[in-house]
């Protein structure tokens, strides 16, 4: 990603080196005939369109593979090229596109050719942790695949979090009802819910 200057952002704080005891996960993103991206398009807004012949037949997993038509040559190429770096737990999508990677930040490092920091959100409340492990300087991958790849997704960009503020029970008390107690499923947040609905609950 030549094209990305800057390894910082106004939220993340960098903080410590990453070490051989920090694991990371990252995706070797494959590059497409940009032709064939396009056919695709054209097909999905065919099936989307009412007008369309085609409208209301949807493309199997199958039928878009044979679309893309990425080459099993090219993604068994650069699963042979990243295991060479001793990296073990490799994953390939169904589509054969992305490539999933768990390593250690030192083998990260080595294959990638960056250094690799944690970093923590400036506007974390303190008891949460918010900690990334993200790239300081550009990467590289490596020369043999790099006709191959588009992208390596979590080294550089870095997540957007929002916090919203706990719910304070004294400034809020639901009415009671007698004779009815909450349903377990609206309960299963592990405290009371003092009327509040949070994520956990649903």
């Amino acid at each position: 990603e030549q094209d990305i200057s800057t390894f910082s952002s106004p939220n993340w704080e960098k903080t410590a080196r990453a070490t051989v005891q920090d694991m990371i996960d990252v995706k070797v993103v494959l590059k497409h005939d940009p032709i064939r991206v396009s056919l695709l398009e054209e097909k999905l807004m065919e099936v989307s369109d009412p007008r369309s012949p085609d409208y209301g037949q949807h493309l199997s997993i199958k039928e878009i593979k044979d679309v893309l038509s990425l080459s099993p040559h090219t993604t068994y190429k650069v699963e042979n090229v990243l295991k060479g770096y001793n990296v073990t737990d490799v994953q390939t999508n169904k589509y054969g596109d992305i490539i999933s990677l768990s390593l250690n930040a030192k083998e990260a490092e080595e294959l990638f050719n960056t250094e690799l920091y944690h970093h923590s959100h400036t506007s974390a409340p303190a008891h949460m942790q918010t900690s990334v492990i993200r790239a300081t300087k550009p990467y590289h991958v490596p020369s043999e695949i790099a006709d191959e790849v588009a992208i390596v997704e979590n080294l550089i960009r870095f997540p957007r979090l929002e916090f919203v503020p706990t719910a304070i029970s004294e400034r809020y008390t639901p009415p009671a009802f007698e004779g009815l107690e909450a349903d377990n499923e609206f309960s299963s947040c592990g405290t009371k819910c003092t009327g509040y609905t949070t994520p956990a609950v649903l």
